[in-house]
């Protein structure tokens, strides 16, 4: 059996430095009742143009980090919301260029912070829709069900889904972002009940405004962010039907 060595001179050095790095962000927001996912058309190193989520290739000398944020500055104006790496992804074929590792990054935005119109290379889809279609360029579909797995354990472990909220927000946001994380419905008067009872929200004295609609407006919350956040898989329960 061949020894191992840390030496890399004594190999056939070059070898090592003949791949790429690339970043790719996972971006949810929710709007309109929907939850949604950021996508870029791709024009280079593809035939037609064909959409997958946001990224870009990085110089040898440049931080991933770094990186991502001046990308997000430079698509969605911001960087002021939860933001995590996801996991590098490293299929040798997952490039059209050649070796490309990328490291996959995963963001959830209130919709309120986001620039009312984006750059004609850029639109928000529903996540589900895009999820079942399964036609993102490059290994994108890939990153986009690991992403789901993370959003889920959050869901049910943390209280993740004021991270897509606004400051002031309907008991009906929170549902239906569960029931699209999970395509599933839930037990809405027990969930209701729950969620009221367990002390991580605070009504505003302030409703909804329906803006012509009819029906009475639903009451407006903010979530307790000081407390509850390591109580809060204690304090809800889920019962999927």
């Amino acid at each position: 059996m061949e020894e191992y060595s840390t030496t890399i001179a004594e190999k056939n050095d070059d070898q090592y430095f003949r791949g790429g790095y690339s970043i790719d962000i996972v971006l949810l927001t929710f709007k309109n009742n929907e939850l949604r996912v950021l996508l870029q058309k791709k024009i280079d190193h593809l035939e037609g143009n064909q959409w997958g989520l946001p990224g870009k290739l990085m110089l040898p000398l440049e931080d991933a980090d770094v990186e991502l944020e001046r990308m997000l500055i430079d698509i969605v104006g911001t960087t002021d919301f939860y933001k995590k790496q996801l996991g590098a992804f490293s299929d040798v074929s997952r490039h059209p260029l050649g070796r490309v590792v990328t490291l996959a990054y995963y963001g959830l935005v209130p919709y309120d912070r986001l620039p009312v119109k984006l750059r004609p290379n850029l639109r928000w889809s529903n996540v589900n829709t895009v999820n079942k279609a399964g036609t993102l360029c490059f290994d994108h579909n890939l990153i986009l069900r690991k992403l789901f797995k993370r959003f889920r354990k959050g869901l049910l472990r943390h209280p993740r889904v004021f991270e897509l909220l606004p400051e002031e927000f309907i008991l009906l946001d929170i549902i239906h972002i569960y029931e699209q994380g999970f395509g599933q419905k839930l037990d809405v008067p027990n969930f209701r009940r729950q969620i009221l009872k367990s002390e991580l929200l605070i009504p505003v004295d302030k409703y909804q405004n329906k803006k012509g609609k009819q029906g009475r407006p639903a009451k407006l919350y903010t979530f307790k962010k000081e407390d509850h956040k390591e109580l809060f898989k204690e304090r809800i329960g889920f019962n999927f039907k």
